[in-house]
């Protein structure tokens, strides 16, 4: 299926700093099947899709433990 119009691939990755690859993939898929079950003869992600989506996951790490790890990493 491929991307509509709309979708801002830069705004979605800044609105999901804290996703891992995994979960980015997970949103990926989910606004996938979200598309066709508004139409079913759906060609095309738009990015009400992505955002219908993200309203069901959460990422993984907080910002707390992001900073923990990074300070870690020095």
């Amino acid at each position: 299926m491929r991307l509509g119009e709309d979708v801002d691939l830069r705004k979605i990755a800044e609105e999901t700093e804290l996703f891992t690859g995994t979960e980015l993939e997970g949103l990926c898929r989910e606004s996938g099947t979200v598309s066709p079950r508004e139409n079913i003869a759906a060609t095309a992600v738009y990015n009400r899709h992505f955002l219908t989506a993200k309203k069901s996951l959460k990422p993984a790490l907080t910002v707390e433990e992001v900073e923990a790890y990074s300070s870690f990493m020095k």
